[in-house]
């Protein structure tokens, strides 16, 4: 087994004396022939009297063209010689010609032969340069996804890859946003250059290395996959090391996705996108080498085609709709709102998860769309139900990204007002883990948002790696405690009690109200009771349900208001098993 070697090229397809042997010699015989032929014509035609002469150009241009400078030079001398003292002025009348005839007439061939070689071979560095910006990173140095496929495509056409296997094996290191966002762009170029410059220290010095895109190196390895997973692994113990950069040690977070020409993919493009699905794969596994699985590909293929579906339904009427699962005050069983879940109801596909198109959509420009549809059906329902009589909130989960638009507050309160519904009404939930390391850019958004009055709710509160000091300032009314806190064991074990009640209590101090979501058992809505927690939501209560079946549920909790909630949840009824959601999440989301 070993790793691919690559002589460097030229890049000029007019450097011949650079080429094959044999090309040189045919380039050298026609500027020769050109050169006999001319002389051939001249002295056919009557001598160097007549305009003939002139087709000798020809084959200096020729010269130069392909042989650049000393070309057009040497081809100029001959020329000079050919149609020089040996050839007459005047065949017919066997007239020679003056010294100062053909010496000024060598003058001019070796100044036109000068001048083209040298534009020639200004032509061929410039080449040499286009192709170098074209097929090799200007940070590195090293070759690029272009080149990287070309390559591949060499290599799969050679001898060698019919008899040792072709594996590409590519590698992604992390921490590039983080360092550019902290130290800086110039300091995450920096780490580039030192990752490669490590990979390239452990490599044997005729192995070529790719670098395909920003953070992502490639190696052709001949070999099998467990020889190529070897390679990868040792890849990736090289950035176990941190990287120094500005004093500061660098962790690499290195990980390896390989395929296998033949098996995974039947050509250069394919092969680099299986390499680079691997990767996708093994990232959030934790694991360091990944090997391409044709199954989660097409699973993400199916989910990028989506995207033009949903940019459509944003369009159409009636395929992106809400469910809602109601929230109740654990102190007295009510019922007080509700969270918003978007649906997704394809014409062809049937009922798509939010978990398979939400993610999409943050990827994209859709995202936006997304989240003012979402708004203006949650905003028109609130508006239905306080033309009813009925006092409910509602909670709408937006993305980040929705949160980085400045223009979010003025949006949300124009639709308030279009609709005649009070801002209080209205409750915008934000992750945790979203909103961690991008809090700066969205506190704003979210202080505007409480300034108009409408309710900020920290959604799966618990989860994010942070310091619990950002609660300080958090710009938030509410904080969703997520489900984790409500283990199987919650109400019987007295750790998993303790830091329930400690999280209720400390977000009680801090002056926030305490959602809890995923209440799936009676046990884990009295522990809740019983710690003072504000209001809570989950399969126990209700599943997520459309609008004309949620009506009907709280028509029902609210006949059922006088029975005693201390011995019966008023809100267990045949409503609760019924719900459009498939499987058994009590999120709902």
């Amino acid at each position: 087994m070993s790793a691919s070697a690559e002589p460097i090229g030229t890049g000029s397809l007019l450097r011949i004396q650079k080429a094959e042997p044999w090309l040189r010699v045919a380039a050298a015989a026609l500027v020769a022939l050109l050169l006999l032929g001319a002389t051939v014509i001249v002295y056919a035609s009557g001598g160097t009297r007549f305009a003939y002469v002139h087709v000798t150009y020809i084959a200096i241009i020729a010269g130069a063209a392909f042989f650049a400078l000393p070309g057009g030079l040497v081809t100029a001398a001959l020329a000079s010689l050919l149609m020089g003292p040996f050839m007459p002025l005047n065949v017919a009348a066997g007239i020679d010609q003056t010294p100062t005839n053909w010496l000024v007439r060598a003058g001019f061939f070796v100044l036109i032969g000068g001048l083209a070689g040298f534009a020639f071979q200004m032509q061929n560095r410039q080449l040499q340069l286009i192709r170098r910006q074209g097929f090799y990173n200007p940070l590195t140095g090293l070759p690029n996804r272009a080149r990287c496929l070309e390559r591949l495509d060499e290599l799969i056409r050679s001898e060698t890859a019919k008899q040792s296997p072709v594996v590409l094996v590519c590698l992604r290191h992390g921490q590039l946003g983080t360092i550019a966002s902290t130290l800086g762009h110039e300091q995450a170029g920096a780490l580039q250059k030192a990752v490669a410059s490590r990979l390239k220290s452990i490599l044997p010095k005729d192995a070529k290395l790719f670098h395909v895109s920003s953070g992502v190196f490639a190696l052709v390895v001949f070999g099998t996959q467990e020889e190529a997973a070897r390679v990868g692994a040792k890849l990736v113990d090289a950035l176990d090391e941190p990287v120094v950069i500005d004093g500061v040690p660098i962790l690499c977070n290195a990980y390896v996705g390989l395929a296998r020409y033949g098996v995974h993919a039947s050509d250069a493009l394919a092969l680099l996108r299986a390499s680079l699905s691997a990767l996708q794969d093994v990232e959030p596994t934790g694991q360091r080498v990944g090997v391409f699985d044709a199954e989660k590909d097409r699973v993400r293929r199916e989910r990028l085609r989506l995207l033009p579906d949903l940019q459509r339904a944003l369009r159409a009427s009636g395929e992106i709709t809400l469910h809602y699962q109601p929230q109740v005050d654990l102190r007295t069983g009510a019922c007080i709102g509700a969270e918003a879940l978007v649906r997704w109801h394809h014409p062809e596909r049937g009922q798509i998860a939010p978990a398979e198109f939400v993610p999409l959509a943050e990827q994209t420009a859709l995202i936006g769309p997304l989240a003012e549809r979402v708004l203006n059906l949650a905003i028109a329902q609130l508006a239905l139900w306080q033309n009813e009589g009925l006092d409910l909130r509602l909670a709408v989960n937006l993305a980040i990204r929705n949160l980085e638009d400045d223009e979010l507050p003025g949006t949300i309160t124009a639709l308030l007002r279009q609709h005649c519904v009070s801002p209080s009404k209205l409750e915008i939930e934000v992750t945790e883990s979203g909103l961690m390391g991008r809090l700066d850019k969205v506190a704003g958004t979210l202080t505007a948002l409480r300034e108009h009055g409408v309710k900020v709710a920290l959604d799966d509160f618990g989860t994010g790696q942070s310091s619990i000091a950002y609660l300080r300032d958090l710009p938030a009314d509410i904080l969703k405690l997520d489900r984790s806190f409500l283990r199987d064991d919650a109400a019987t074990d007295a750790r998993s009690r303790m830091l329930l009640a400690t999280a209720v209590e400390g977000c009680h101090r801090l002056g926030f109200q305490v959602a809890a979501e995923g209440i799936e058992t009676q046990q884990a809505y009295d522990l809740l009771r019983g710690l003072s927690c504000d209001y809570g939501q989950g399969f126990f209560i209700a599943k997520p349900m459309p609008p004309p079946r949620f009506r009907s549920w709280l028509s029902e909790q609210r006949r059922t208001e006088h029975d005693d909630r201390a011995a019966f949840a008023p809100w267990q009824t045949s409503f609760v098993g019924t719900s459009t959601q498939a499987g058994g999440s009590s999120r709902g989301k």
